[in-house]
């Protein structure tokens, strides 16, 4: 009587099947994960421009008794206005011209997965989210690779 022994596993081909497909999967999800990361982002951008930097302006003219004449940065960044963007990069106060009244900021995209469709491209865009927000004293205009928006500081 001869009593074969029974193996039990897998082959060689099945392991190999099995790590390829979860290789595959793990370049897919890694991948969307990248993208959703860079989506808030851009979210957490439009937030700084819309929310964080109005306050923090509005905060420097009501302890400055309504004007904005030597506000810089730093006066900004005390009152809550993120010093950097999302992407770890500073943004920048270029000018303040008392005749117009208005707060220029250059807002770098540098870091983002691709700076200039998150501006100017279609659908949820940075550029869209600004486009037309009373925050601003203009739309906010793109310029490789930044945005640059105008506040009216009365």
């Amino acid at each position: 009587m001869n009593i074969q022994k029974k193996q039990s596993g897998f082959t060689l081909v099945e392991l190999i099947t099995v790590v390829s497909m979860l290789a595959l999967l793990t370049v897919f999800v890694a991948r969307e994960l990248g993208q959703s990361s860079d989506d808030v982002k851009l979210n957490l951008a439009g937030t700084a421009l819309i929310s964080a930097i109005p306050a923090a302006v509005a905060s420097y003219k009501a302890r400055n008794f309504g004007n904005c004449n030597g506000i810089t940065k730093a006066d900004l960044v005390a009152r809550a206005a993120y010093g950097q963007t999302p992407w770890g990069v500073d943004w920048t106060l270029t000018a303040y011209t008392a005749n117009s009244d208005e707060l220029e900021i250059v807002y770098p995209l540098t870091g983002s997965s691709d700076p200039e469709t998150a501006a100017t491209g279609s659908g949820a865009t940075l550029a869209g989210l600004l486009a037309g927000n009373p925050v601003f004293s203009a739309d906010p205009i793109y310029s490789t690779p930044s945005i640059t928006a105008k506040y009216t500081c009365t």
